[in-house]
């Protein structure tokens, strides 16, 4: 159809709720299970919006180790990331997303991200995710871009979310997973 001179494109689809895990005590580790067999004949594309908190004692932040599959191997996964927090601005490839509020940080306060999971269930590519984040903790304000590359055309059948540095969730910490129609 044409509107004006310029051909009509009706608006996208965007992401539907499928499924969230608020928790209601202390975990290690967040999964979502059996993507491919529910999800992959009518989703393009995933996406995890999640607001955390962690138990790690002596820092104001901590992080998200995302894996696919329960994939271990840290040579499968590649991060780019880019931080600030006001001042100064900061890249760096670390293995994981920043993004919670750690035990030390501000009273009741949670990290938040979103974390776009492009093409989760073809099998002729790899994957590619890529996240928008911020926390704050008193003196501790950061927002970060990154990015990550898992390195398998297998089809995501699962995710693991987990804390870099071995703490748990803590209750009130939400993941929610949403997805894009094809």
């Amino acid at each position: 159809m044409l509107v004006g001179n310029a051909a009509y494109v009706p608006p996208q689809p965007g992401y539907e709720w499928l499924e969230t895990q608020v928790l209601t005590g202390t975990q290690a580790t967040v999964s979502f299970s059996n993507l491919n067999s529910n999800y992959g004949s009518t989703y393009q594309h995933l996406q995890i919006r999640a607001t955390g908190r962690t138990t790690r004692g002596g820092f104001l932040s901590d992080v998200l180790k995302l894996e696919f599959n329960t994939d271990t191997t840290s040579g499968n996964y590649k991060y780019h990331q880019l931080f600030g927090n006001g001042s100064t601005l900061t890249s760096a490839n670390n293995p994981y997303f920043s993004f919670a509020t750690a035990a030390d940080g501000s009273t009741n306060l949670f990290g938040a991200i979103i974390l776009d999971i492009l093409d989760p269930f073809e099998t002729t590519k790899n994957k590619t995710v890529r996240s928008l984040a911020g926390h704050t903790s008193g003196s501790d304000q950061t927002i970060e871009v990154g990015s990550m590359a898992w390195f398998s055309t297998a089809a995501v059948t699962s995710i693991q979310l987990k804390s870099w540095t071995g703490n748990s969730w803590v209750s009130g910490t939400r993941f929610s997973l949403y997805g894009m129609r094809s």
